[in-house]
């Protein structure tokens, strides 16, 4: 229960971030990071793909192989 206020926290954080500048690759790699441990693959794919479009620099290989064991299924 508290891990997911955190997580809570941290997405309501990044998406203020990221309101503040829709670019920064660190921010999109983290939204999707905690929508991901969230459990909203939708989400997670959507920022993962934004990071990735913008060059994908803050993505790491051990994040790739995570976000496709989680939502793998999922995407499209």
């Amino acid at each position: 229960h508290n891990e997911q206020q955190e997580l809570t926290k941290a997405v309501d954080f990044f998406t203020q971030s990221f309101k503040i500048d829709p670019k920064n690759q660190n921010t999109l790699y983290k939204l999707s990071g905690a929508y991901m441990l969230s459990g909203d693959c939708n989400n997670a794919l959507k920022y993962y793909n934004m990071c990735k479009e913008l060059g994908g620099n803050s993505i790491t290989q051990d994040y790739i192989d995570a976000i496709e064991k989680t939502c793998g299924d999922k995407q499209k």
